[in-house]
């Protein structure tokens, strides 16, 4: 997908995480056993307005994260070469998924603090802006190789002949309104609840 699709995917995951969280009681226990082991406490409406732009620069950062394996510079080719394998390898993974949220979370642990934020919604933004792209990817005919290091790209519909072309009249015509019509439901569906986060 391109990187606005991408962009507003992101948004997408965004407004999601907010409405699947609620009043902060829907946590899942894998979300929170992670966020236990990072050392990231959860967060609860309401919140402070810093904290949901924390959650959107986050959403949107981790949106498009995984393409840093798609370098433009020749010292980042070769970096990218021998360190993520190339495009939609490492980072297009659920490895690279795990190793990137957990790296963000320890930065934003740190940086977090200073700037008087919760890292709570900064890291759940990431988690679900890195997720929402490899989705979107995995509607593409390349796939995703979703279990790195082995070399099988998967994707939705499994017949590759029936996804999106990156860039086509589909992916401008069908997937984008589909985002944005998708927030526009969830606006509709979770207005309730995505309010109560705000302070």
């Amino acid at each position: 997908m391109t990187r606005g699709t991408h962009q507003v995917g992101a948004f997408v995951a965004a407004l999601g995480t907010l409405a699947l969280l609620g009043s902060g009681s829907s946590y899942s226990p894998i979300i929170l056993g992670g966020m236990r082991v990072l050392g990231v406490a959860p967060a609860f409406p309401p919140v402070s307005w810093p904290a949901l732009i924390g959650l959107f620069l986050g959403t949107l950062l981790g949106a498009t994260a995984p393409d840093l394996d798609k370098p433009r510079h020749f010292w980042a080719r070769v970096f990218v070469k021998t360190a993520f394998g190339g495009h939609r390898h490492l980072s297009h993974s659920l490895i690279g998924f795990v190793l990137a949220s957990t790296i963000v979370a320890f930065v934003i642990g740190s940086v977090a603090p200073i700037v008087g934020v919760a890292p709570a919604l900064p890291w759940l933004g990431f988690a679900a802006g890195y997720l929402s792209h490899l989705i979107l990817d995995s509607l593409t005919v390349e796939g995703v190789p979703w279990f790195f290091p082995l070399e099988s790209f998967l994707g939705f519909p499994p017949w590759g002949r029936f996804r999106v072309r990156t860039g086509s009249l589909v992916e401008q015509f069908v997937v984008m309104p589909a985002l944005l019509a998708s927030v526009g439901w969830i606006g509709y569906r979770f207005g309730m609840a995505l309010l109560a986060w705000w302070r």
